[in-house]
């Protein structure tokens, strides 16, 4: 028969976590939107996991506005797919936690989150958009000043939790 043997690394072997890269992708608007627009894509994140794919249970959704305080059907997604459910009026500054449940591939390729917008007031002619009105939505911030923040994810492998931006 066969002789087997044991064969051990010097040391202990130490399993890196997976990690998550999200910026504010080359092509996401910038620019004039038309009023009254509907599901307008108002910004988008390249996001791209390594080491591990991340499941997505939360995302944290900030928009800061000018003159105005809310918008309407304000959504989510990730590759083209609807993620979470359709607000129907996302007002400012408070934010809004849209639960999701999405897993990031870690498949070396760039993936895309966007956030969606009718460019209206779910409020009507009480607080009417303009001409001239400006709205932003960025990554990072504290809540409030305009935040797109991922968090609640978990490592698919190591099974640890993870926040980003962290």
């Amino acid at each position: 028969g066969a002789t087997w043997s044991l064969v051990q690394a010097g040391g202990d072997t130490t399993i890196n976590p997976g990690s998550i890269t999200l910026t504010r992708a080359s092509l996401s608007p910038s620019g004039n939107v038309a009023l009254n627009g509907t599901n307008v894509k108002i910004a988008e994140y390249d996001v791209k996991a390594a080491g591990e794919p991340i499941k997505v249970t939360s995302l944290t959704v900030n928009i800061a506005m000018t003159t105005f305080t809310n918008l309407r059907n304000v959504k989510l997604t990730f590759d083209e797919g609807q993620i979470g459910t359709t607000q129907t009026s996302v007002a400012t500054p408070t934010s809004v936690a849209v639960a999701v449940n999405f897993t990031i591939p870690a498949d070396g390729a760039m993936h895309k989150i966007a956030v969606w917008s009718d460019i209206a007031s779910a409020s009507g002619a009480a607080d009417a958009l303009a001409s001239g009105d400006t709205f932003a939505v960025t990554l990072g911030g504290a809540a409030g000043a305009g935040a797109l923040t991922l968090t609640n994810g978990q490592r698919q492998n190591a099974l640890t939790t993870i926040s980003v931006p962290g």
